[in-house]
């Protein structure tokens, strides 16, 4: 775990440090463009996973516990507010996880989420040219199943990302955000 945190940490320093130079960009349009090559009206397909919440299986000495970690799908669409590019769109996940006792005595646990929503994310433009930074905010819902269940709602969640696109229709992505505090995986963009 602690290999795969260094290296998504070199990954965005390497981007972030491209091979454009910070010197022919032009700074005074970074607020009022997208990154990445984005245009207004395109469509961004992103699926994701939550690599440092609880994943796979474990065995103890009168247990076993499995957990599927949070895996989202986000579909957004790149328009202009005024001047400022913004996304919006919608989201939809799940995890879920539970523990299996060898002793009868205790009961078998199980929980789990499915949760959708809205967001609006502001994005900017910074060197290299690959490169979409966004920032924004969420409303929904989660669903809760299994031992513990109710619903609970999300208001003005904040989430923090970054993609970088390797070809016009193809990127990786790293956000930071509620639900999953640690995002990353893949767009497609239509």
């Amino acid at each position: 775990m602690k290999k795969f945190k260094m290296m998504m940490v070199a990954v965005v320093f390497a981007l972030a440090c491209g091979s454009a130079s910070a010197a022919d960009f032009d700074w005074s349009k970074c607020w009022c463009t997208f990154g990445g090559g984005i245009e207004q009206g395109d469509v961004m397909f992103s699926v994701g996973v939550a690599p440092f919440s609880l994943l796979g299986f474990q065995n103890g000495y009168n247990y076993s516990y499995w957990a599927v970690p949070y895996l989202e799908a986000n579909l957004d669409v790149a328009t202009y507010v005024g001047k400022l590019p913004f996304t919006f769109g919608g989201y939809a996940g799940f995890f879920c996880n539970g523990t299996h006792y060898t002793d009868p005595a205790i009961n078998d646990t199980f929980y789990g989420a499915v949760y959708t929503g809205a967001e609006a994310l502001y994005h900017i433009s910074l060197p290299p040219a690959g490169l979409d930074v966004y920032a924004g905010a969420r409303a929904g819902v989660q669903i809760y199943v299994g031992d513990v269940s109710g619903v609970s709602f999300d208001w003005g969640v904040v989430a923090l990302g970054a993609r970088y696109f390797f070809t016009k229709a193809f990127a990786v992505n790293l956000e930071f955000g509620y639900p999953n505090w640690v995002k990353a995986g893949v767009t497609f963009k239509f």
